[in-house]
């Protein structure tokens, strides 16, 4: 019965802080504005290498011509209102100082009502006119321009009690259905191997059978301290993947940000 209590309490030690850090984030209410772009580059200054020749965006002469891909979002578990951004701030998309605003559409939206638009302010600003954006809820929007690369445009503004928008890497569904793999298979070997020293304890104490050698004890010491750094890579991983929000998911209804547009390039053109 020792041995029990004590692999109990070796595990509720281990596990306790994974599952109280859990709940923990559940219970947090805050407004959480993510968002994350992607793009490609069809045209880069092609003026140095043909200057005889001109091209058209709408009538007019681009220099550059780029397709940036931007998916914004609230992570959070508070809802944002209108009501909550900065009237000196406004959520917005925008470009460079050296670079025009061309066009900028909604590509997707899992809004459950409508009045989701964009307001052009000049040839650099697009305002994010909307209602509300309860959790998981956004858009993905479309912006050409004439910026040099998809960095070139991005999200600004200020809502109260949460700041600028942060930006967050591209989310890749692939990537964390990997890093829960590898969390999950971790902590399956951490629970089953942890407690195996002491089961092979209880077994020579109970039957005399002399499982426990001097050999045997290295092994499983060993063993039994590979669960122990299992587990706790898995809580890296774990607490990691809350942190920095690298392998969240797109929410349902945007995943239209996750198509390449390269499939859809003619071959040589430049991506970035």
């Amino acid at each position: 019965m020792e041995q029990i209590g004590l692999v109990v309490g070796v595990l509720g030690f281990v596990l306790g802080p994974l599952t109280g850090y859990y709940f923990y984030r559940k219970s947090i209410r805050q407004r959480e504005p993510w968002w994350s772009r992607k793009g490609t580059t069809l045209i880069r200054d092609y003026s140095k290498r043909l200057p005889g020749m001109d091209i058209l965006y709408d009538g007019n002469p681009v220099p550059n011509l780029t397709i940036t891909k931007i998916l914004f979002w609230n992570h959070g578990a508070e809802t944002i209102d209108s009501s909550d951004v900065s009237v000196n701030d406004p959520l917005r998309i925008e470009t460079t100082a050296d670079s025009a605003m061309l066009d900028v559409r909604i590509l997707a939206s899992n809004l459950t009502t409508a009045g989701l638009s964009f307001t052009r302010s000049g040839d650099r600003i697009a305002k994010v006119e909307f209602e509300f954006f309860d959790k998981g809820q956004g858009f993905v929007a479309e912006v050409i321009h004439t910026g040099d690369g998809p960095a070139a445009a991005w999200m600004a503004g200020t809502i109260k009690g949460a700041g600028h928008p942060v930006l967050r890497r591209p989310p890749v569904l692939r990537s964390r259905v990997r890093s829960l793999v590898i969390e999950t298979w971790l902590i399956l070997f951490g629970a089953m191997a942890l407690p195996l020293l002491f089961v092979a304890r209880m077994i020579q104490d109970s039957f005399g059978i002399p499982v426990v050698s001097a050999p045997s004890i290295i092994f499983l010491m060993l063993y039994t301290g590979g669960a122990l750094i299992a587990i706790g890579m898995a809580m890296f991983l774990w607490l990691r993947r809350f942190a920095t929000g690298d392998y969240s998911s797109i929410p349902k209804g945007l995943e239209v940000f996750l198509i390449d547009e390269a499939a859809e390039e003619p071959p040589g053109e430049n991506q970035t």
